[in-house]
């Protein structure tokens, strides 16, 4: 019996404290209010700002101006243009060549002619366009004239052998086929009129010793 009576006086106290206690609380908050004290302002939150992507530059296409002659009303041509950048070209020097001036009388045929090249030749080195030269024009020829190649020595087809004997001489075989000693001599290569005995020489014809 006195454990009932002291909870329910335990219970009624905290219940009384706790009127007390709002009603002390509800004073004060009034008290705030009518003593002017501002409101706490409320902080907006901090707008995200989205950066859009940069525009893409689209190039802008060159026309080509229409023609004053062109009929009225036709459409402007929008054909793009382009443009290129002309590249220089190198002429590499033939090794052995020199500098050489174009004078008022020269040709490209007589240069060609005086160094023992031909026109051809004259053009690729220098990387001509044309075989065209001016007065004046710098040009690069050989340094010294080639020394003419003689042409390959060969016997006339049909011509055979003949063994030098002795006493035989360059002219009396000459004269004993009707060359002429010249005309013998190229036949064979031979840079001079000696002979040995042996030596091996064409002719026109076979003839019986």
């Amino acid at each position: 019996m006195n454990i009932q009576s002291g909870a329910r006086q335990l219970f009624t106290g905290l219940l009384l404290a706790a009127i007390v206690i709002g009603t002390i609380l509800g004073s004060v908050v009034l008290s705030l209010n009518e003593g002017g004290i501002a409101a706490l302002p409320i902080v907006s939150p901090i707008p995200t700002i989205t950066l859009a992507p940069p525009d893409t530059l689209t190039p802008t296409p060159s026309f080509t101006p229409r023609s004053p002659f062109e009929t009225p009303g036709a459409a402007a041509s929008g054909t793009i243009t382009p443009t290129h950048t002309p590249t220089a070209t190198i002429c590499p020097i033939p090794a052995g060549w020199q500098r050489y001036t174009v004078s008022v009388f020269d040709t490209i045929e007589d240069i060609a002619r005086r160094h023992g090249i031909t026109v051809a030749m004259v053009m690729q080195g220098n990387c001509l366009p044309a075989a065209i030269l001016s007065f004046g024009q710098t040009i690069f020829v050989p340094s010294t004239a080639p020394t003419p190649t003689p042409p390959p020595c060969s016997p006339p087809l049909g011509w055979p052998v003949y063994i030098v004997r002795p006493g035989d001489t360059l002219l009396g075989i000459a004269e004993r086929y009707g060359l002429s000693v010249w005309t013998l001599m190229r036949a064979n290569c031979l840079s001079g009129t000696s002979i040995y005995v042996g030596q091996p020489l064409r002719v026109p014809y076979y003839q019986q010793p």
